[in-house]
């Protein structure tokens, strides 16, 4: 088990009833990310370790839905910045270094 994320542990978890809950949580987990900057790998999956936690299980399925989305931005972000690193212009073409 992952232990708790210490760019969480200062946070106040709401009741709140929802029309849309996948966008809810997608929403405040995008909020969290942002306001305590979780960009690494192990802070996200604390972070939603935190959620699975909070919330009941009737819930885990859109909150990992909403997670799997976040994580899937974040990891090609992470591809497009690394294959941005590995090109170089040689007489205005890109070509791989």
């Amino acid at each position: 088990m992952l232990s708790p994320c210490p760019k969480t542990i200062d946070n106040i978890a709401v009741v709140k009833n929802s029309n849309d809950p996948y966008q809810d949580f997608r929403h405040s987990m995008l909020q969290m990310i942002m306001e305590k900057q979780i960009y690494s790998k192990d802070d996200l999956q604390k972070l939603l370790q935190c959620f699975l936690e909070l919330n009941l299980p009737c819930h885990h399925d859109v909150i990992v839905k909403a997670f799997m989305e976040i994580w899937n931005q974040v990891i090609s972000k992470e591809i497009v910045t690394v294959l941005d690193q590995k090109l170089c212009v040689v007489h205005g073409e890109k070509h791989g270094s």
